[in-house]
């Protein structure tokens, strides 16, 4: 299942590992807490950038211990995320922890693919244990819009909202609350993460769409470096050239195909070719 949509061809080429500037090395059994504040005050100048964006929230909160447990929050999820290297368990982990996080019935987390278009990756319903069709309907037109603009929306009661009530899927699904927000390196747009309740409205507060934007910003550092890592892997394994295996992924690819011989008591055989002048 895909969402169509165009991205800018302008758009800068990711071609290193991204880090948070302040992130130091720590070990795996303890965490240094000089690297805790200094990472504290990482998301703190997020924040405030943020919230330069929104400027009645600044208004509206007491920024001291409200804010203070909402970074340390970000920060546990953070070193949840980054834990791991494997795409497809930083996804999973994202999900879950911003629908833990912002208390929501659904979450989709999509990526954009070669093509453009917005791919399904991971979806999370609390409701349900096990997955059906139906739970793949989301408002497209909301998900296509913060991926083609990158500007996160939000809506406590989207039942209620002119922008949003004449909107098919919208009231089809009965939404209500709804929050999407864009997994962005620097200026490039990699996914979206959406977020829905359809039982109740004003679920989300316009407070909560700051902290989610920070947290799509560690996210997609998380899953930016996975696809990376997995990207440096394909290629210790092949050609650059010919696009096929060289010597250490030949020797890999045999290693589980006489493995697999073994376990299933299967004969095995080989064929190899040296052609010279072949590149």
């Amino acid at each position: 299942m895909s969402l169509k949509k165009h991205v800018d061809p302008k758009l800068e080429e990711t071609d290193k590992i991204y880090t948070p500037s302040s992130r130091k090395k720590r070990d795996d059994d303890d965490t240094d807490p000089m690297i805790e504040l200094d990472l504290l005050s990482e998301m703190e100048s997020s924040l405030s950038s943020i919230e330069n964006k929104y400027p009645t929230l600044a208004e509206k909160s007491s920024l001291s211990e409200t804010r203070t447990a909402d970074l340390k929050a970000i920060l546990d999820i953070s070193q949840a995320i980054n834990s791991s290297l494997v795409l497809d368990d930083i996804l999973h982990k994202v999900l879950e922890h911003a629908v833990e996080l912002l208390q929501a019935e659904r979450g989709f987390l999509m990526l954009l693919d070669e093509t453009g278009e917005l791919q399904f990756k991971t979806l999370h319903n609390i409701a349900r244990d096990r997955l059906m069709e139906d739970d793949f309907k989301i408002s497209n037109s909301i998900a296509n819009k913060v991926a083609h603009s990158g500007i996160s929306v939000y809506t406590s009661d989207a039942q209620a909202d002119e922008k949003y009530s004449k909107q098919k899927s919208i009231a089809e699904l009965n939404l209500r609350s709804i929050m999407c927000v864009p997994l962005k390196i620097k200026e490039k747009i990699i996914g979206v993460v959406y977020l829905d309740n359809s039982t109740e409205a004003k679920v989300f507060l316009q407070s909560d769409l700051y902290l989610f934007e920070l947290f799509a910003e560690q996210a997609a550092i998380a899953i930016e470096n996975a696809k990376l890592y997995e990207e440096s892997k394909r290629q210790a394994r092949i050609d650059l050239v010919t696009e096929i295996y060289n010597r250490r992924g030949l020797f890999e690819l045999g290693e589980r195909e006489l493995d697999r011989s073994k376990r299933y008591s299967r004969p095995l055989a080989a064929i190899m070719l040296d052609i010279d002048h072949f590149k």
